[in-house]
């Protein structure tokens, strides 16, 4: 396993790195990497206690995982779940942000979010094509870009769109939380779609 204390530097970008076992920030910690064309591939998942976590292209493969622990986690680069029918939960209870402006989360892998989970997406859409479940008790996914993104068609506990552009619904949609529209224009022509929270 990988135990960080001190800082995690890849100042480039370029090469390509594999963690075949569990990665936990310890207080204190950093992790840095940058958005190079070199990919970080992970297989234990991480727990992130420390000061501050950004990573570039970033890949989960071969195991179930999640991204655990109480601080936040920034991933500048694309996020890919590289193997099907394996999971990659959210079970922060901080923020997870990914804040790549193109497919920011795709692959054949599923994405999970935790029960009282948080993800900012900047991306332009999401291209998984596993499952997503985004509809786990008060979790909340936030669209949050300043380009228009296109809203993933499943449900949602709380949907929030607070990009400066416009936030197009792909397809049908529900809530089961609350839907909030703090900026930008949410786009809902053609589709039907359902918020039951309070």
């Amino acid at each position: 396993s990988t135990s960080v204390t001190g800082t995690y530097s890849d100042g480039s970008g370029a090469g390509t790195y594999l963690f075949t076992q569990g990665v936990t920030l310890n207080s204190g910690g950093v992790w840095t990497a940058a958005s190079g064309a070199g990919t970080t591939t992970f297989e234990g998942g991480i727990i992130n206690n420390g000061s501050s976590f950004n990573a570039g292209k970033t890949s989960f493969t071969v195991n179930n995982q999640a991204l655990a622990g109480a601080s936040p986690y920034t991933f500048s680069g694309v996020v890919t779940l590289g193997t099907a029918a394996k999971t990659l939960t959210n079970n922060c209870t901080g923020t997870i942000t990914l804040s790549n402006t193109t497919v920011a989360l795709t692959g054949p892998g599923n994405w999970t979010q935790g029960n009282g989970s948080a993800l900012m997406y900047k991306g332009s859409s999401i291209g998984i094509t596993g499952a997503v479940t985004f509809s786990t008790a008060t979790n909340t996914v936030n669209y949050y870009g300043a380009a228009p993104q296109t809203i993933f068609t499943t449900t949602y506990s709380n949907l929030t769109y607070s990009g400066t552009s416009t936030g197009t619904l792909a397809g049908n949609i529900s809530a089961g939380g609350n839907l909030t529209v703090s900026s930008g224009t949410f786009v809902v022509t053609g589709r039907n779609m359902s918020v039951t929270g309070t």
